[in-house]
Formats: C-alpha cells, structure tokens, sequence
C-alpha cells in the first residue's frame, strides 16, 4: 500500500530496455502500483514473475506512462492465481503494454470483482500451452484480449465467451486455441466462439449449448455433463478425437458420436466406464479407461489398453 504515492517499478530512458523479475507473491491493498510510468520513447519493458497476485484496493495497472506511444511493457506472468478486487487498473500504452498468462502446461486463475476499468483497459494475452480460468469474472474496459494458437480459455460464465470477454477493445481468438466450460448452470458457448477451434471441454452437469456452428480439430473431451447443438452444426476435423473423462460413469449419444462423420480417434479415459450406446467404427481407439460394449461393437484400426473392453 503506496498511500497516495505510486511505485513504478522501473523507468528507462529512450530507446532503452529494463527487466525485473519477480519470485514471490504480489499483494496490494492500496495506492497505485506499476512497471512504468514513463513518457520515454522506444523503451522496451519486461516483467517475468513466478509468483501471485492479489490486488484488494488502489489502483493496479500495467503502464502509467505512454513510453512515447513506441515502447513495450510486457508482463509474463507465470503465478496461479491473479485476483482484482475492489480497485482499478488502467493502461497509458495501449499499443504496447500487455498482460499475458504464461505457464505452459499449467491452469492459471483471473478473477474480477468490483473493477474500476479506467482507460485503456486490462490488455489479456494467453500464451500458447497456458489454459486460463476466469470463472464467472467478466473482463471489461477498452483493453484487448487475444488468445493464441494453442493456448486455452475456459469459462463459468452462462453467457459463454461473450460473458467473460466484454471488453470493447480489440478481441482474438485463434482457429488453433481451445476453450473450456465448466459452469454449474447450463451455459451457451457465445457467438465468440470461432467457427474452427482446436479443442471444447466440457464439464457442466448442466449442459452446454452452441450458439453458432462449430468444427472441432483437435478434440472434444467430456467431462461432464453434454452438448446440445441447438440450430447449429458440429463437425470434427479429419483428424480429431473424441475424449470422454469423467469422474463417474458415462454414456455415449448419438450427439457427439454419431454414426456418420464421427472423430477418427476415440479415447475413454474414464476409470468408472463409458457405456458405447450404439455400435461404431474409428480408426484409432485409446483405453486408459474402460469402455463397456453391452450389445454393441466397437470397431477399430488400431487400439491401445483392449484389455479395457468390458463386453
């Protein structure tokens, strides 16, 4: 807490460039706090940070000064969690400051509650390899987001995409990201959603239903709950997979496989059992889990674990 002071943590002069790195928690409960408030053209700003951040008051922001409208201040955020609460945060270079979720092969958290968006907004990136959380917080202002190739968005939000990102800057969404719901009342996936997606996890007892027609490339993995399509098309790539990975047990629908222009790989990762509710034909089958035939088949070019076929 600054009281009415600011810390900035670094100012380089023109055509200059500063990196701070960071190991432990950020906690503000007050005052301003930034990388930079300067107006020094070219310089070129970097903040690796390994720890959390939780922010209950003041003002948080990622720039404070314009670094001449030609600089770049980067945050590289490899922490879990990052909380915002009952403050706010704003960006004087909004051509060149960002924010971005950066631990490869790990879930990290973005949470608002009670935000101030001042101007400029929150800049969001999503690393490729980063999954980020945002729960039921809506990223707001005139900040952008954009979500890479291979990175992955999930959401609580019953609004879907359109729920959590509602900032009015610019929005991007890669053909090759994947998304994520897991709310506990029925969500729509938002016309956000790309029309080509890598991959759509979907744990929400309640269900989750398309807002526009879809291809899936990568995979579709259900966790729980199902997929409705409304008045919309689903389509898998020509090489995509089909994962069912619940805690309890499953049972396959014609839905998201059916008989014609289903996945080319199956997957059962369900160590309860995935129920197959009519016979299918796929080029590759994988059974960490078990799959229970009942009296239906399972065909297959090749397979991995058969010994998890339950007749």
């Amino acid at each position: 807490n600054t009281g009415t002071g600011q810390w900035q943590m670094c100012a380089p002069t023109a055509g200059n460039s500063a990196t701070v790195t960071i190991m432990g928690n950020i906690t503000q409960t007050g005052g301003e706090f930034s990388p930079t408030g300067t107006h020094n053209a070219n310089t070129a700003i970097t903040i690796n940070h390994s720890g959390n951040i939780t922010v209950t008051g003041g003002n948080f922001s990622i720039s404070r000064g314009s670094q001449g409208g030609a600089g770049s201040t980067v945050w590289n955020f490899m922490g879990g969690t990052f909380r915002l609460s009952k403050a706010t945060t704003q960006n004087s270079n909004p051509g060149g400051a960002k924010f971005i979720f950066a631990k490869v092969g790990a879930s990290q958290t973005l949470s608002f509650s009670d935000v101030t968006f001042g101007s400029g907004g929150f800049p969001v990136e999503v690393d490729s390899g980063a999954t980020l959380h945002m729960g039921t917080s809506i990223l707001q202002g005139d900040g952008s987001f954009n979500l890479k190739a291979g990175g992955t968005l999930v959401t609580a939000h019953q609004e879907g995409m359109n729920g959590s990102i509602a900032n009015t800057g610019s929005k991007t969404f890669d053909n090759a990201s994947s998304f994520g719901f897991n709310g506990s009342i029925a969500q729509v996936t938002g016309n956000l959603l790309p029309d080509t997606v890598n991959s759509l996890i979907l744990n929400n007892s309640q269900g989750i239903t398309l807002s526009k027609s879809v291809v899936v490339n990568g995979t579709l993995e259900i966790q729980n709950g199902a997929l409705s399509f409304g008045n919309h098309l689903f389509s898998y790539g020509g090489n995509a997979s089909l994962k069912y990975s619940g805690s309890s047990a499953q049972t396959t629908t014609d839905a998201e496989f059916p008989p014609s222009g289903g996945p080319k790989n199956l997957i059962i990762a369900n160590s309860r059992g995935v129920m197959l509710h009519a016979s299918r034909t796929v080029d590759n089958l994988d059974l960490t889990g078990k799959l229970e035939l009942g009296a239906n088949t399972i065909t297959a070019s090749s397979a991995t674990n058969g010994d998890n076929i339950l007749a």
